[in-house]
């Protein structure tokens, strides 16, 4: 087995420095990096620092196969450049952080919705309740439904779309004020859909619900049966209806 020797070095006749890698000149003399970076940046065409013979800045590029020569003035400059460019973005995005979060309204964030399974939804719900309005007064409250999602404003834009009101069980209000629109959804015959998010399906007791619509996929199967289990217990009588 061969054992590894050190790569003979050359001298550089402009500095007079050893060094185990020197670039090629156009003219055919050998310098170091640092003696052809000098006269590389002065002012003028490029020229070899030992002969003085100008070149091309481009000829002389295709002799270092993998080396890029730049002014180092050049590579300052960009530098201070994206600097600059990175304080802006973050005194931008501290001005947006600053800024409080806007209510939720239907006209100026319907736009912004691009989930097609949400509409289909609100529709559906619409034709749902109107099926409803057609029974018997004393059975128009029959129809329930629950809308789980993690973006519940978008489906609460979408459903105001189609003007049917929604009781709220989501994390942005109190607590008091969820149990208020829970009992109005429980009760009240015009109010149909309860808004519910991962922190409402815990500990209520919603047997009475006779639709139940999953925006998205729960990837957590257990607490995707904890939901559907709240509507559904053990005993109900009433049949549901959950669509994925």
């Amino acid at each position: 087995m061969e054992s590894c020797r050190p790569q003979p070095s050359t001298k550089c006749r402009g500095c007079q420095r050893q060094f185990h890698l020197l670039l090629v000149n156009p003219c055919g003399h050998l310098s170091c990096s640092g003696c052809t970076e000098k006269r590389y940046q002065e002012p003028g065409a490029a020229s070899c620092c030992l002969c003085h013979a100008p070149y091309s800045r481009e000829g002389f590029k295709h002799l270092q196969p993998g080396i890029h020569a730049e002014p180092l003035e050049e590579n300052d400059q960009t530098l201070k450049k994206k600097k600059k460019m990175k304080n802006k973005k973050r005194k931008r995005s501290d001005s947006f952080s600053k800024k409080p979060a806007r209510p939720v309204n239907c006209k100026r964030d319907f736009w912004r919705i691009k989930s097609s399974k949400i509409f289909y939804v609100a529709a559906r719900i619409g034709e749902l309740i109107r099926e409803c309005e057609h029974l018997p007064r004393e059975r128009q409250h029959e129809f329930k439904a629950i809308v789980f999602s993690q973006s519940i404003w978008r489906a609460k834009v979408a459903l105001e779309k189609q003007d049917i009101r929604t009781a709220d069980f989501i994390p942005r209000i109190n607590l008091r004020d969820r149990i208020k629109n829970l009992e109005a959804f429980r009760s009240q015959p015009d109010v149909h859909v309860l808004l519910l998010s991962n922190q409402g399906s815990h500990g209520l007791d919603l047997s009475f619900v006779t639709h139940m619509f999953l925006l998205e996929e729960i990837w957590d199967k257990s607490l995707e049966q904890q939901v559907i289990s709240r509507a559904n217990p053990m005993g109900a009588k009433e049949t549901l209806t959950v669509e994925l």
